[in-house]
């Protein structure tokens, strides 16, 4: 009779032990779930609700100062974008969404367009941005065409273009009017400075969410990637709405 209440008490504690352990793996598998932030639908990244904290950001509390803007100074809306010139990812929203932005929001005053650096894919990202610095304080006049001219020559990542040598024979070939001595005397001579202000910019990216590029704070709200136009107008819409 022993032996048996023996038996019958060690089956039910493992019975409760089986019963603890599916309950602790339940909860786990909940939790786990419950911190994914998107899913995927269409091919895009959708967001979900999270219990991560939303990261708040203001496009006016950005630090502006010495960045090349596009736009009326006075537009009520601002859109900051951080951007590496070797990206494929902002060569994307500069060819297929940038030029409507710029047509359909800042050719008529409504938003200005910051450019901040966001240089983190080696050697020629970081050669392209000293050469950006230059071209804004040298030559703001040319500066945007002459970021087009570099979207359009962009090839892989640190592949051929994009370090100084190309980027300066490019200059000679299509931008004569600017004088490529000149730039390469102010960015050796101002190099600490313009590093300052890359580091600079890439730290306020992060504290605003970038993790990549091409990163964006329009008024209030964010969007991380090349996404199509009509993301990006229905976020500008709604602030310009505000």
């Amino acid at each position: 009779m022993e032996n048996k209440s023996i038996l019958k008490d060690t089956s039910f504690y493992i019975a409760l032990a089986i019963l603890i352990s599916g309950i602790l793996i339940s909860l786990a598998i909940y939790f786990s779930n419950s911190k994914d932030t998107t899913i995927v639908a269409d091919n895009q990244p959708v967001a979900v609700e999270s219990e991560e904290p939303v990261l708040e950001v203001d496009a006016n509390k950005v630090d502006t100062t010495g960045d090349p803007i596009m736009g009326d100074q006075n537009a009520p809306l601002t859109m900051i974008y951080w951007y590496d010139f070797q990206c494929p990812y902002c060569k994307k929203f500069e060819e297929e969404t940038l030029p409507s932005l710029i047509d359909k929001y800042v050719n008529n005053s409504q938003m200005k367009i910051v450019f901040k650096d966001y240089s983190f894919l080696g050697p020629d990202s970081q050669d392209a941005a000293l050469v950006s610095n230059a071209i804004w304080e040298l030559y703001p006049q040319d500066f945007f065409a002459w970021q087009m001219a570099m979207t359009e020559k962009q090839d892989e990542e640190n592949g051929g273009f994009g370090n100084m040598e190309s980027i300066m024979t490019m200059i000679k070939e299509e931008f004569p009017q600017m004088d490529t001595s000149k730039i390469q005397e102010t960015i050796n001579n101002k190099k600490a400075d313009y590093e300052a202000e890359i580091t600079a910019d890439t730290q306020e990216g992060q504290n605003n969410g970038v993790q990549g590029t091409p990163g964006f704070v329009i008024g209030t709200q964010s969007i991380f990637g090349a996404y199509p136009l009509e993301n990006f107008v229905s976020i500008i819409d709604s602030e310009l709405n505000k």
